[in-house]
């Protein structure tokens, strides 16, 4: 298996620490991040803590600029930008200054990656050393470091006070007259900067190696946006696995601002109830926002699902309705339905039913639901309906006895939050209890339930608009309901034990490695969230399009490591006890695209993780479809002819490898 960066990184790293004497650290973006998005929007974070002149971000940022285009060594200090400042405004600017400082300290955070290579270093007697390019003083620089939790070093190098630079080169010079380096070799210095800590470096003799940043800065219009991505990014970055980076980059903006959405909508309500699963995580998140806000509303956490909250009233409906309801299943997903399923989801054996299942055609209770046998399943389900009803008013009756413990027939109003798209346990409460009930819901589709418009808000589409949000919202639906899963069982229904009303939950998927990725994505987004909190006073809410650009980055491109990693995962695709369980991302064998490639691009349309695919050659190497494409010199229009006369003569190679292959180089092109 190929190598990743990380791990390349981690080895070279190792090596230079153990053969060198002296290791230096590049600060900013090495050391530490910054947690906005651009480094430069600490200056509009001052326009939220204190009244300054219009525009002044604007002016900080040009004063410094210029100082340094009229400074003989490009060097600028702070108090130096400062002291324009004050000439230009004409006023005194010293708890501007003050500020700005306050707020570097603010906002760095550890890079803990680095910050595990840098103690290695000292705890391995190296003379360990910072070396930044900042207009920032030393002593407010060793302040920041020791604050984030480095300890150890011998001395920091601070271009804006020795008028020397990484950019121009002649600070490493200094560095080594000033260290009495008289080995050049010995020395490892470690940056993000190509130019400046990599190639600069290397110029004078010095071992370098490049830490490349998974992530850029960006520029956001937002300062709340800027926050929210840095953020995300550096949570990601100090992931401590695929999942968890996955999720502080991904999933966790998404849940910061619909949390932060929430938050300004409950104010002055009695109540929010989350609805299992979906509610899992968003409850989790508004305990924590209920400490930075004592006056919101207290938060429940409710188990409920759609199998234990509709089935219970099909005894209120007419028969053919409800049984109707009892064959629905996802033919989007290609969901099988079989007659043991739909037992099974009626709290019945299906096998008491053997005699009057094959008295109705039926072979067994395995047997699928198709256009051509739907009459018999109807026959058979209005023939033991008597059975099916018993059943389902014994879990109405407990139903609504859950409700009561949980407080729901008592309140005035009743808030939910629950994922969203058709508000059908929304629906069902409101049904059970006589309070009107409210739903918030992350999205809600334009099939949304006419009785309970009115009673509903929703996040980023409301009844099916904007309508490119709910293409997208719609398409990618089943990632979102993994994104918004619970560690726990789905319900199935309701039970008397322990003196109350307990769900009785059931693990449908059986998947472990979805089990731990969901555990994994959900410890970062609290772990997020935690961080964002500490800056509330300068948040308003994230701008949607920017959450789902995110999502769009890694939906629409995902890379060959992320499908790969969604290859290991399933999800049931159905109601309560579901036996369908199916594959977010399919492995498919190099050869058996090539050969097949149209059918496959019409099967994977189906996916759970639409259009998509992981394409293993016979290396074990992971490729997207796009990089495939690529790799055969396949246009924009998929030549399908083209790819599977390749796929054969790849199979052919196998009994003939020269004479295939002297074919197959002049397809593609090579010489």
């Amino acid at each position: 298996m190929k190598k990743t960066a990380d791990t390349v990184f981690e080895e070279q790293i190792k090596t230079y620490i153990d053969n060198c004497t002296y290791v230096s650290f590049d600060i900013f973006d090495t050391i530490l991040f910054r947690n906005v998005s651009s480094p430069t929007d600490i200056f509009r974070v001052i326009e939220t803590r204190i009244d300054v002149p219009n525009q002044f971000s604007q002016l900080r940022e040009r004063v410094e600029c210029e100082l340094r285009r009229n400074s003989a060594s490009n060097e600028v200090t702070l108090s130096e930008i400062y002291s324009e400042l004050e000439t230009r405004l004409g006023i005194s600017c010293d708890e501007i200054f003050d500020i700005e400082v306050q707020l570097e300290y603010e906002f760095a955070i550890c890079n803990e990656q680095i910050k595990k290579w840098f103690d290695y270093a000292v705890e391995n007697n190296k003379d360990v050393f910072l070396v930044t390019d900042m207009y920032l003083p030393s002593a407010i620089i060793s302040k920041l470091v020791t604050g984030v939790g480095y300890k150890g070093f011998s001395g920091i190098y601070v271009s804006s006070e020795l008028n020397a630079s990484k950019a121009r080169g002649d600070l490493y010079e200094y560095i080594l007259r000033d260290r009495s380096i008289s080995e050049k070799l010995s020395w490892v210095h470690i940056g993000d900067n190509h130019i400046s800590d990599y190639k600069h470096a290397k110029k004078y003799g010095i071992n370098a190696l490049y830490y490349k940043r998974n992530y850029a800065h960006q520029k956001h219009q937002d300062i709340t946006d800027s926050i929210v991505f840095a953020l995300a990014n550096n949570t990601a970055e100090n992931g401590r696995s695929f999942w968890s980076s996955f999720g502080a980059k991904y999933v966790a903006p998404l849940y910061c601002g619909m949390l932060l959405w929430l938050i300004e909508a409950l104010r002055g309500e009695p109540n929010i109830y989350f609805l299992a699963r979906d509610g899992y995580t968003p409850h989790k998140l508004y305990e924590i926002a209920k400490q930075k806000y004592p006056d919101l509303p207290a938060g429940t956490y409710l188990y409920a699902s759609r199998r234990a909250f509709l089935y219970p009233l099909l005894v209120n409906e007419p028969r053919e309705e409800a049984i109707s309801f009892l064959l629905l299943h996802n033919k989007g997903f290609n969901q099988k339905l079989t007659l043991n399923e739909i037992l099974s989801n009626c709290g019945l054996n299906p096998n008491a039913y053997a005699s009057q299942i094959k008295a109705c055609g039926l072979s067994n209770s395995s047997e699928e639901l198709t256009s051509d046998n739907r009459e018999k399943f109807i026959s058979f389900l209005q023939l033991i309906w008597g059975d099916i009803d018993k059943e389902f008013r014994k879990e109405k009756a407990m139903l609504e006895a859950y409700l009561e413990q949980s407080g729901l027939t008592s309140a005035s109003k009743v808030n939910l939050f629950d994922i969203g798209w058709r508000g059908s346990t929304h629906h069902a409460i409101s049904k059970l209890i006589s309070a009107p009930v409210h739903g918030f819901y992350l999205g809600t589709f334009d099939n949304f339930i006419d009785e309970i418009r009115d009673h509903s808000s929703s996040y980023l589409v409301h009844h099916g608009v904007p309508f490119k949000n709910r293409n997208f919202l719609l398409k990618y639906v089943m990632l979102f309901e993994l994104f918004f899963s619970a560690p726990h069982g789905t319900l199935l229904k309701f039970e008397n034990s322990n003196g109350g009303v307990q769900p009785v939950l059931k693990d449908v998927e059986k998947n472990t490695d979805l089990n731990e990725a969901v555990r994994e994505m959900q410890g970062a987004i609290l772990q997020m969230f935690e961080k964002l909190m500490a800056y509330i006073e300068y948040l308003d809410i994230p701008q949607k399009q920017a959450l789902l650009r995110n999502l769009e980055s890694v939906f629409i491109r995902p890379e060959s490591t992320t499908l790969l990693q969604f290859s290991k995962l399933t999800n049931a695709v159905g109601f309560g006890d579901a036996k369908d369980v199916q594959r977010y991302v399919e492995r498919i064998l190099l050869e058996d695209y090539l050969e097949n490639a149209k059918d496959i691009h019409k099967h994977i349309q189906k996916n759970l993780w639409p259009d998509s695919a992981v394409i293993i050659d016979n290396q074990g190497r992971p490729f997207n479809i796009e990089e495939v494409h690529k790799l055969y010199s396949v246009g924009k229009r998929t030549d399908f002819r083209r790819l599977k006369t390749i796929g054969s003569y790849i199979l052919k190679s196998i009994k003939n490898p020269m004479k295939a292959y002297s074919v197959l180089k002049s397809m593609i092109g090579l010489k």
